[in-house]
């Protein structure tokens, strides 16, 4: 009855799980849709003739967002199925382990000394397009006047990444472990009952004997 109830928990919880899933993944569906709608309204309403998109970008545009991601694989979660002393809770730790990285004028190394004195030349040769790298909002790179549908676009966008795809996929690595629990649940009930059965057919022998 015990590794019944402890099963029955596992699902509870996995039901709980899924039911957030299915409801972050609505919310992220819901962040797309608004985000290119409302691309789609600053590129309609757009006097300039020019379209939003890559073909405006600048070749010196970083990331201004980075998501990094690190979590022990499943396969590696079921090698030693003998182990039950880990608590459930530590499904946890996959979603503190994911990071969401602000980077403002990040460069992929540091610069030497050269290569310093050329970006400062660059910068002051640029500095009366707009198009420079000291500013963040990687809005400035169409203009400084933006269209009020570019920028809600652009707030969608964040929100999707620092929030909803974080948990998203926290909440998916909480559902792996704890299918992982439930079939070690399964495991050891299946165990229980064998030895169970087994000990019943040895009375019976003993018992028949004369």
């Amino acid at each position: 009855m015990a590794d019944q109830e402890h099963i029955d928990t596992l699902l509870r919880s996995y039901l709980t799980l899924l039911d957030e899933y299915t409801q972050l993944r609505e919310r992220l569906s819901h962040l797309q849709s608004r985000m290119f709608h409302d691309l789609a309204r600053a590129n309609f309403h757009n006097d300039r003739g020019l379209r939003f998109g890559q073909d405006q970008y600048d070749d010196r545009m970083q990331a201004s967002r980075r998501i990094v991601i690190a979590s022990q694989s499943a396969d590696q979660e079921e090698e030693d199925d003998d182990d039950h002393s880990r608590p459930l809770e530590a499904a946890a730790t996959f979603a503190s382990r994911l990071a969401i990285m602000r980077r403002r004028e990040t460069a992929p190394s540091p610069p030497t000394s050269s290569s310093a004195n050329n970006e400062q030349d660059e910068g002051a040769a640029g500095s009366g397009t707009g198009t420079g790298t000291g500013d963040g909002d990687p809005l400035r790179w169409f203009g400084i006047l933006t269209p009020q549908a570019l920028r809600h676009a652009q707030g969608h966008s964040v929100k999707a990444v620092e929030e909803v795809i974080p948990r998203l996929v926290g909440v998916d690595a909480e559902m792996r472990r704890v299918e992982i629990e439930v079939r070690r649940a399964r495991k050891r009930r299946a165990q229980a009952e064998k030895k169970r059965q087994q000990q019943q057919q040895q009375q019976r022998l003993e018992l028949s004997e004369p």
